[in-house]
Protein backbone atom coordinates (compact mmCIF):
# COMPACT_ATOMS: atom_id res chain seq x y z
CA UNK A 1 0.00 0.00 0.00
CA UNK A 2 3.00 2.37 0.05
CA UNK A 3 3.81 2.20 -3.66
CA UNK A 4 2.90 6.05 -3.90
CA UNK A 5 5.18 6.81 -1.11
CA UNK A 6 8.16 4.64 -1.39
CA UNK A 7 7.79 3.36 -5.23
CA UNK A 8 6.96 6.43 -6.99
CA UNK A 9 9.58 7.97 -5.43
CA UNK A 10 12.09 5.18 -6.18
CA UNK A 11 10.67 5.40 -10.20
CA UNK A 12 11.52 9.36 -10.43
CA UNK A 13 14.94 9.13 -10.40
CA UNK A 14 14.88 7.10 -13.21
CA UNK A 15 13.11 9.53 -15.27
CA UNK A 16 15.36 11.60 -16.89
CA UNK A 17 13.33 13.45 -19.51
CA UNK A 18 11.73 16.55 -19.63
CA UNK A 19 8.84 18.52 -21.15
CA UNK A 20 7.77 21.85 -20.37
CA UNK A 21 5.19 24.28 -20.26
CA UNK A 22 4.61 27.94 -20.75
CA UNK A 23 3.12 30.74 -19.43
CA UNK A 24 1.60 33.03 -22.64
CA UNK A 25 -0.18 36.36 -21.72
CA UNK A 26 -1.24 39.48 -24.23
CA UNK A 27 1.51 42.43 -23.68
CA UNK A 28 -0.80 44.64 -26.06
CA UNK A 29 -3.02 45.47 -27.09
CA UNK A 30 -4.16 46.37 -24.16
CA UNK A 31 -7.79 44.80 -25.19
CA UNK A 32 -6.48 41.36 -26.34
CA UNK A 33 -4.90 41.74 -22.79
CA UNK A 34 -8.07 42.24 -20.78
CA UNK A 35 -9.60 38.75 -23.05
CA UNK A 36 -7.12 36.89 -22.32
CA UNK A 37 -6.36 38.05 -19.10
CA UNK A 38 -5.70 34.09 -17.78
CA UNK A 39 -3.60 33.83 -20.57
CA UNK A 40 -3.56 32.46 -23.77
CA UNK A 41 -4.95 28.47 -24.65
CA UNK A 42 -1.91 26.89 -26.23
CA UNK A 43 0.31 23.76 -26.42
CA UNK A 44 4.20 23.30 -26.38
CA UNK A 45 4.97 21.65 -29.28
CA UNK A 46 7.63 18.92 -28.57
CA UNK A 47 9.53 18.80 -30.83
CA UNK A 48 11.29 22.05 -31.02
CA UNK A 49 13.61 23.74 -28.83
CA UNK A 50 12.08 24.83 -25.66
CA UNK A 51 14.46 26.97 -23.33
CA UNK A 52 13.91 26.12 -19.59
CA UNK A 53 13.58 28.72 -17.13
CA UNK A 54 13.34 31.84 -19.43
CA UNK A 55 11.12 34.70 -19.94
CA UNK A 56 10.58 36.62 -23.14
CA UNK A 57 8.65 39.35 -25.08
CA UNK A 58 7.74 38.79 -28.51
CA UNK A 59 6.43 40.59 -31.19
CA UNK A 60 3.97 38.61 -33.77
CA UNK A 61 4.07 38.97 -37.30
CA UNK A 62 1.81 37.15 -39.81
CA UNK A 63 3.89 36.07 -42.60
CA UNK A 64 3.15 35.49 -46.77
CA UNK A 65 2.46 33.10 -47.32
CA UNK A 66 0.39 32.57 -44.47
CA UNK A 67 1.58 28.52 -44.06
CA UNK A 68 5.16 29.24 -44.70
CA UNK A 69 5.19 26.43 -46.82
CA UNK A 70 7.18 28.19 -49.27
CA UNK A 71 9.91 30.97 -48.73
CA UNK A 72 8.55 33.47 -46.47
CA UNK A 73 8.71 37.45 -47.95
CA UNK A 74 10.41 40.20 -45.60
CA UNK A 75 9.00 40.87 -42.57
CA UNK A 76 8.52 44.75 -42.12
CA UNK A 77 10.76 47.20 -41.28
CA UNK A 78 13.01 46.57 -38.66
CA UNK A 79 10.96 43.10 -37.29
CA UNK A 80 14.60 41.30 -37.21
CA UNK A 81 14.97 43.12 -34.16
CA UNK A 82 12.02 42.65 -32.11
CA UNK A 83 11.87 39.37 -31.30
CA UNK A 84 9.56 38.16 -33.96
CA UNK A 85 7.34 35.21 -33.71
CA UNK A 86 5.70 34.09 -36.71
CA UNK A 87 1.73 32.65 -36.02
CA UNK A 88 1.20 30.39 -39.54
CA UNK A 89 -1.28 28.15 -40.87
CA UNK A 90 -0.91 24.21 -39.81
CA UNK A 91 -0.97 21.72 -42.75
CA UNK A 92 -0.30 22.42 -46.69
CA UNK A 93 3.17 20.90 -46.27
CA UNK A 94 5.64 18.71 -43.83
CA UNK A 95 6.24 20.63 -40.36
CA UNK A 96 10.28 21.00 -41.52
CA UNK A 97 9.03 22.86 -43.93
CA UNK A 98 7.58 25.50 -41.88
CA UNK A 99 10.37 25.33 -39.32
CA UNK A 100 13.03 25.91 -41.84
CA UNK A 101 11.40 29.04 -43.77
CA UNK A 102 10.43 30.69 -40.71
CA UNK A 103 13.93 30.52 -39.07
CA UNK A 104 15.31 31.52 -42.36
CA UNK A 105 13.04 34.80 -41.90
CA UNK A 106 14.50 35.48 -38.97
CA UNK A 107 11.87 34.18 -36.47
CA UNK A 108 12.51 33.66 -33.05
CA UNK A 109 9.09 31.90 -32.32
CA UNK A 110 6.80 29.42 -34.34
CA UNK A 111 3.09 29.93 -33.42
CA UNK A 112 1.37 27.25 -35.67
CA UNK A 113 -2.35 27.40 -35.90
CA UNK A 114 -3.93 23.73 -35.97
CA UNK A 115 -7.28 23.87 -37.71
CA UNK A 116 -8.45 20.12 -36.23
CA UNK A 117 -7.31 21.18 -32.87
CA UNK A 118 -10.20 21.97 -30.62
CA UNK A 119 -8.38 21.99 -27.38
CA UNK A 120 -4.86 22.33 -26.71
CA UNK A 121 -5.10 19.58 -23.96
CA UNK A 122 -5.52 16.66 -26.62
CA UNK A 123 -2.21 17.70 -27.90
CA UNK A 124 -0.61 14.00 -27.84
CA UNK A 125 -3.15 13.13 -30.67
CA UNK A 126 -1.62 15.68 -33.31
CA UNK A 127 0.86 14.18 -36.16
CA UNK A 128 3.98 16.00 -35.47
CA UNK A 129 4.29 14.28 -31.96
CA UNK A 130 6.23 11.82 -33.82
CA UNK A 131 8.70 14.32 -35.61
CA UNK A 132 12.35 14.37 -34.80
CA UNK A 133 12.85 16.64 -31.95
CA UNK A 134 15.33 18.75 -33.70
CA UNK A 135 14.27 21.72 -34.72
CA UNK A 136 16.26 24.51 -33.01
CA UNK A 137 13.22 27.07 -32.04
CA UNK A 138 10.15 27.15 -29.68
CA UNK A 139 7.18 25.91 -31.18
CA UNK A 140 3.67 26.84 -29.78
CA UNK A 141 0.74 25.04 -30.76
CA UNK A 142 -2.95 27.07 -30.70
CA UNK A 143 -6.52 26.04 -31.62
CA UNK A 144 -8.61 27.77 -34.75
CA UNK A 145 -10.53 29.78 -32.53
CA UNK A 146 -7.56 31.62 -30.55
CA UNK A 147 -5.80 31.56 -33.47
CA UNK A 148 -8.68 33.42 -35.38
CA UNK A 149 -8.54 36.14 -32.81
CA UNK A 150 -5.05 36.65 -32.99
CA UNK A 151 -4.67 36.96 -36.37
CA UNK A 152 -7.57 39.98 -36.84
CA UNK A 153 -5.80 42.05 -34.30
CA UNK A 154 -2.73 42.28 -36.05
CA UNK A 155 -2.28 45.83 -38.02
CA UNK A 156 0.35 47.74 -38.76
CA UNK A 157 -0.15 50.27 -36.41
CA UNK A 158 -1.29 48.49 -33.84
CA UNK A 159 1.37 45.76 -32.33
CA UNK A 160 0.77 42.61 -31.27
CA UNK A 161 3.14 41.65 -28.52
CA UNK A 162 2.99 38.46 -26.10
CA UNK A 163 4.99 37.72 -23.05
CA UNK A 164 5.92 34.26 -22.47
CA UNK A 165 7.13 32.26 -19.54
CA UNK A 166 9.02 28.97 -20.15
CA UNK A 167 9.39 26.41 -17.25
CA UNK A 168 10.50 23.09 -16.62
CA UNK A 169 8.74 20.31 -15.07
CA UNK A 170 8.99 16.64 -14.47
CA UNK A 171 8.77 13.61 -16.99
CA UNK A 172 6.49 11.39 -14.58
CA UNK A 173 3.95 14.09 -14.07
CA UNK A 174 1.14 11.91 -14.40
CA UNK A 175 -2.44 13.57 -16.83
CA UNK A 176 -5.81 12.61 -15.39
CA UNK A 177 -9.24 14.12 -17.21
CA UNK A 178 -11.83 13.81 -14.48
CA UNK A 179 -15.17 13.76 -15.62
CA UNK A 180 -17.85 14.97 -13.26
CA UNK A 181 -20.87 17.10 -12.52
CA UNK A 182 -21.56 20.22 -10.35
CA UNK A 183 -25.01 18.51 -9.91
CA UNK A 184 -24.06 15.10 -8.76
CA UNK A 185 -23.33 14.27 -5.04
CA UNK A 186 -21.09 11.41 -6.20
CA UNK A 187 -18.91 14.07 -7.88
CA UNK A 188 -17.88 16.29 -4.76
CA UNK A 189 -17.35 12.83 -2.68
CA UNK A 190 -14.93 11.43 -4.99
CA UNK A 191 -13.01 15.15 -5.88
CA UNK A 192 -12.80 14.90 -2.22
CA UNK A 193 -11.69 11.36 -1.80
CA UNK A 194 -9.05 12.40 -4.75
CA UNK A 195 -7.74 15.39 -3.56
CA UNK A 196 -7.22 13.69 0.11
CA UNK A 197 -5.13 10.71 -1.64
CA UNK A 198 -3.02 13.34 -3.22
CA UNK A 199 -2.41 15.32 -0.84
CA UNK A 200 -1.69 12.20 1.97
CA UNK A 201 0.77 10.72 -0.22
CA UNK A 202 2.39 13.97 -1.53
CA UNK A 203 1.11 13.72 -5.19
CA UNK A 204 -0.92 17.19 -5.57
CA UNK A 205 2.63 18.72 -7.81
CA UNK A 206 2.67 14.93 -9.79
CA UNK A 207 -0.87 14.55 -10.82
CA UNK A 208 -2.22 16.62 -13.01
CA UNK A 209 -6.01 16.34 -12.31
CA UNK A 210 -8.16 18.02 -15.62
CA UNK A 211 -11.69 18.18 -14.78
CA UNK A 212 -14.37 17.81 -17.49
CA UNK A 213 -17.65 18.53 -16.92
CA UNK A 214 -20.63 15.84 -17.96
CA UNK A 215 -23.63 16.88 -20.30
CA UNK A 216 -26.04 15.66 -23.17
CA UNK A 217 -27.77 16.83 -25.90
CA UNK A 218 -31.86 16.72 -25.57
CA UNK A 219 -31.96 13.86 -27.75
CA UNK A 220 -29.46 11.87 -25.61
CA UNK A 221 -31.70 12.63 -22.61
CA UNK A 222 -34.72 11.11 -24.07
CA UNK A 223 -32.70 7.84 -25.16
CA UNK A 224 -31.92 7.47 -21.57
CA UNK A 225 -35.48 7.43 -20.61
CA UNK A 226 -34.25 11.12 -18.73
CA UNK A 227 -36.94 14.00 -18.67
CA UNK A 228 -34.54 17.12 -19.68
CA UNK A 229 -37.03 20.31 -20.00
CA UNK A 230 -36.23 23.31 -21.43
CA UNK A 231 -35.14 24.90 -18.03
CA UNK A 232 -32.50 22.07 -17.97
CA UNK A 233 -30.95 22.68 -21.35
CA UNK A 234 -28.88 25.82 -23.01
CA UNK A 235 -27.70 26.40 -26.81
CA UNK A 236 -31.64 25.02 -27.58
CA UNK A 237 -31.25 21.79 -26.14
CA UNK A 238 -27.83 21.19 -27.55
CA UNK A 239 -26.59 21.27 -23.82
CA UNK A 240 -28.66 19.67 -21.02
CA UNK A 241 -28.08 18.52 -17.29
CA UNK A 242 -30.45 16.60 -15.39
CA UNK A 243 -32.16 18.33 -12.56
CA UNK A 244 -30.32 18.11 -9.44
CA UNK A 245 -32.89 17.90 -6.88
CA UNK A 246 -36.02 16.88 -8.54
CA UNK A 247 -38.83 19.65 -7.64
CA UNK A 248 -36.12 21.55 -6.11
CA UNK A 249 -34.93 25.13 -6.54
CA UNK A 250 -31.88 24.10 -8.78
CA UNK A 251 -32.54 23.43 -12.53
CA UNK A 252 -29.99 21.58 -15.17
CA UNK A 253 -29.42 25.33 -16.68
CA UNK A 254 -27.47 25.99 -13.34
CA UNK A 255 -25.78 23.25 -12.93
CA UNK A 256 -24.67 23.84 -16.79
CA UNK A 257 -23.79 27.33 -15.59
CA UNK A 258 -21.96 26.46 -12.61
CA UNK A 259 -20.38 23.79 -15.01
CA UNK A 260 -18.44 27.29 -17.01
CA UNK A 261 -18.16 28.60 -13.20
CA UNK A 262 -16.24 26.03 -12.02
CA UNK A 263 -14.32 25.82 -15.56
CA UNK A 264 -13.36 29.10 -15.62
CA UNK A 265 -11.87 29.31 -11.48
CA UNK A 266 -9.42 26.10 -12.91
CA UNK A 267 -8.23 28.17 -15.65
CA UNK A 268 -7.98 31.20 -13.14
CA UNK A 269 -6.36 28.90 -10.35
CA UNK A 270 -6.16 25.31 -10.43
CA UNK A 271 -4.94 25.15 -6.56
CA UNK A 272 -8.19 26.97 -5.99
CA UNK A 273 -10.78 24.75 -7.58
CA UNK A 274 -9.63 21.88 -5.79
CA UNK A 275 -10.57 24.02 -2.13
CA UNK A 276 -13.70 25.52 -3.80
CA UNK A 277 -15.88 22.14 -4.69
CA UNK A 278 -16.11 20.59 -1.06
CA UNK A 279 -16.92 24.61 -0.54
CA UNK A 280 -19.38 25.01 -3.19
CA UNK A 281 -20.96 21.22 -1.93
CA UNK A 282 -21.49 22.06 1.56
CA UNK A 283 -22.70 25.91 1.16
CA UNK A 284 -24.75 25.74 -1.73
CA UNK A 285 -25.05 22.24 -3.59
CA UNK A 286 -26.57 21.13 -0.59
CA UNK A 287 -28.53 23.60 -0.14
CA UNK A 288 -30.07 23.69 -3.19
CA UNK A 289 -28.58 27.20 -4.43
CA UNK A 290 -26.53 27.98 -7.57
CA UNK A 291 -27.13 31.97 -7.44
CA UNK A 292 -24.01 34.02 -7.13
CA UNK A 293 -24.91 35.53 -3.55
CA UNK A 294 -24.08 32.08 -2.29
CA UNK A 295 -20.81 31.26 -4.34
CA UNK A 296 -18.94 34.88 -4.75
CA UNK A 297 -18.37 34.36 -1.18
CA UNK A 298 -16.50 30.85 -1.70
CA UNK A 299 -14.51 32.45 -4.77
CA UNK A 300 -13.41 35.23 -2.17
CA UNK A 301 -13.18 32.70 0.50
CA UNK A 302 -10.18 30.64 -2.10
CA UNK A 303 -8.58 33.54 -2.81
CA UNK A 304 -9.71 34.38 -7.03
CA UNK A 305 -12.00 37.85 -7.48
CA UNK A 306 -15.42 36.70 -8.70
CA UNK A 307 -15.16 39.37 -11.20
CA UNK A 308 -12.04 37.66 -13.51
CA UNK A 309 -14.17 34.75 -12.99
CA UNK A 310 -17.54 36.36 -14.14
CA UNK A 311 -15.72 38.12 -17.48
CA UNK A 312 -14.58 34.82 -18.54
CA UNK A 313 -17.86 33.43 -17.57
CA UNK A 314 -19.46 35.56 -19.98
CA UNK A 315 -16.85 35.53 -22.50
CA UNK A 316 -17.08 31.68 -22.90
CA UNK A 317 -20.35 32.17 -24.38
CA UNK A 318 -20.17 33.28 -28.31
CA UNK A 319 -23.57 35.40 -27.86
CA UNK A 320 -22.70 36.96 -25.02
CA UNK A 321 -23.80 38.89 -22.82
CA UNK A 322 -26.66 36.40 -23.40
CA UNK A 323 -25.33 33.06 -21.50
CA UNK A 324 -27.97 30.78 -22.98
CA UNK A 325 -26.20 29.95 -26.58
CA UNK A 326 -23.26 27.70 -27.55
CA UNK A 327 -20.28 27.83 -24.79
CA UNK A 328 -16.70 26.58 -25.68
CA UNK A 329 -16.32 24.97 -22.25
CA UNK A 330 -19.52 23.12 -22.08
CA UNK A 331 -19.16 22.18 -25.94
CA UNK A 332 -15.54 20.89 -25.43
CA UNK A 333 -16.61 18.34 -22.56
CA UNK A 334 -19.35 17.24 -24.02
CA UNK A 335 -17.05 16.29 -27.17
CA UNK A 336 -14.76 14.71 -24.82
CA UNK A 337 -17.27 12.45 -22.84
CA UNK A 338 -18.79 11.26 -26.24
CA UNK A 339 -15.46 10.34 -27.25
CA UNK A 340 -15.24 8.03 -24.44
CA UNK A 341 -18.18 6.31 -25.24
CA UNK A 342 -20.11 8.39 -22.72
CA UNK A 343 -18.74 6.99 -19.58
CA UNK A 344 -20.54 6.96 -15.95
CA UNK A 345 -19.24 10.13 -13.90
CA UNK A 346 -17.75 10.70 -11.66
CA UNK A 347 -14.46 9.15 -13.53
CA UNK A 348 -11.18 9.00 -14.08
CA UNK A 349 -9.50 8.68 -17.40
CA UNK A 350 -5.16 8.67 -17.83
CA UNK A 351 -5.18 8.03 -21.91
CA UNK A 352 -6.94 4.27 -22.29
CA UNK A 353 -7.28 3.63 -18.62
CA UNK A 354 -10.36 4.91 -16.13
CA UNK A 355 -11.40 4.30 -12.64
CA UNK A 356 -15.00 4.77 -12.03
CA UNK A 357 -16.46 6.38 -8.05
CA UNK A 358 -18.09 2.50 -7.92
CA UNK A 359 -15.41 0.97 -9.33
CA UNK A 360 -14.99 -2.75 -7.98
CA UNK A 361 -11.94 -3.60 -9.24
CA UNK A 362 -9.57 -1.90 -6.72
CA UNK A 363 -9.39 1.49 -4.78
CA UNK A 364 -8.00 4.49 -6.06
CA UNK A 365 -4.76 4.33 -4.27
CA UNK A 366 -3.99 1.12 -6.43
CA UNK A 367 -5.44 2.61 -9.70
CA UNK A 368 -3.07 5.98 -9.47
CA UNK A 369 -0.05 3.56 -8.15
CA UNK A 370 -0.30 1.65 -11.22
CA UNK A 371 -1.07 4.12 -13.60
CA UNK A 372 2.36 5.99 -12.28
CA UNK A 373 4.00 2.82 -12.89
CA UNK A 374 3.17 2.70 -16.34
CA UNK A 375 4.03 6.06 -17.20
CA UNK A 376 7.70 5.64 -16.28
CA UNK A 377 7.86 2.53 -18.33
CA UNK A 378 10.26 3.62 -21.39
CA UNK A 379 11.33 7.01 -20.49
CA UNK A 380 13.32 7.66 -23.25
CA UNK A 381 16.81 9.47 -22.48
CA UNK A 382 16.85 13.11 -22.27
CA UNK A 383 17.56 15.15 -25.22
CA UNK A 384 20.90 17.24 -25.41
CA UNK A 385 20.15 20.42 -26.46
CA UNK A 386 24.53 21.54 -26.24
CA UNK A 387 24.67 20.75 -30.12
CA UNK A 388 22.56 23.36 -30.99
CA UNK A 389 23.05 27.43 -31.46
CA UNK A 390 21.02 29.32 -29.09
CA UNK A 391 19.25 31.96 -30.49
CA UNK A 392 20.22 35.12 -29.65
CA UNK A 393 17.06 36.16 -27.45
CA UNK A 394 18.13 33.48 -25.35
CA UNK A 395 21.98 34.46 -24.51
CA UNK A 396 23.32 35.36 -21.17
Amino acid sequence: EMCIRDRYMGLVLLAVGTVHAARVLVWSPVQLETYFQMGVPHAVAPVGFTPRNVSLIVRVFRPEPNNACNPIKELPGNAHLQNPALIIDGGDCSLTTKVMNSIAASARLIIIIDENLEDVHNLEELEYLGAPNTYRIPILIIGKDTGNILTHSLSPDRPLELSINFNEKDSSELSFDLFLSSGDRNSYNFVSRLYKELTSTGLIQRVSVFPRYVSWDAMFCTHQNQACSPDDCLNEGHFCALDPDGKGLGTGRDVLWQHVVMRCLFEANKDAWWRYVPLFDETCFQKQRYDRDCYDPLLKNVGVDPEVVRKCFLTSFSNRPSADGPNKYIELDQKAYKKWGGLGYPTLINKQNHFSFDEKRGSLHQFICKELERSTQNIPDAVSYTHLTLPTIYSV
